[in-house]
């Protein structure tokens, strides 16, 4: 069975560039009648915020919250010594924690590669002011570079869009996988 990210991406593969901005809306409310309501991971709270915003800052930063808000619950359980770790300093930044759950083979390889790259992604976004999400090279995602033949976007406006679109889809995708592989995540509550 295909999953969501290459339905999406192959739709949008045969799209003008023109119909981008209303593939987007589509997106929106596919994803959002798709999901879960009662978890924050796939509901309706995560899939609004990366989904309502047109800025790409606040997507990239919203994705980038929930994704460390995963990987701490992830260590959490796996770890009884997480919160003094993370204390200490051993544990503190997003980066220590992704090579954490990597050197422990806690979680998939592959899904801690694309994470790295999200954090890239948000690290742009962090410290260059007026950073354009048309400049990330969003095929570095593994889930997306079989697709980067598909898609020679020239003109800026509509790269900025298709790329809107791929990280929004690869938030939702990376979320589902780390549910998919620790499925306590789907109990988590916003506090």
């Amino acid at each position: 069975m295909k999953h969501v990210l290459n339905i999406a991406i192959e739709d949008l593969g045969l799209k003008k560039q023109k119909d981008y901005a209303e593939f987007e809306k589509l997106l929106i409310s596919i994803i959002d009648s798709i999901s879960p309501k009662k978890s924050i991971s796939l509901g309706s709270n995560l899939t609004k915020k990366i989904f309502e915003y047109d800025n790409e800052l606040n997507i990239v930063l919203v994705g980038h919250l929930y994704l460390e808000k995963y990987l701490n619950e992830i260590l959490d359980k796996n770890l009884k010594s997480f919160e003094t770790l993370e204390k200490r300093g051993i544990l503190n930044s997003f980066y220590k924690k992704v090579t954490y759950l990597k050197a422990e083979k806690i979680t998939p390889n592959e899904l801690l590669d694309n994470i790295t790259v999200y954090n890239k992604m948000r690290n742009k976004f962090a410290h260059h002011l007026n950073y354009d999400i048309s400049e990330f090279n969003v095929f570095e995602f593994s889930y997306l570079k079989k697709y980067e033949s598909d898609f020679n976007v020239k003109r800026k406006k509509e790269k900025r869009i298709l790329h809107r679109i791929l990280v929004r889809l690869i938030t939702y995708h990376i979320m589902v996988m780390l549910t998919r592989n620790h499925s306590y995540l789907h109990l988590l509550n916003e506090d």
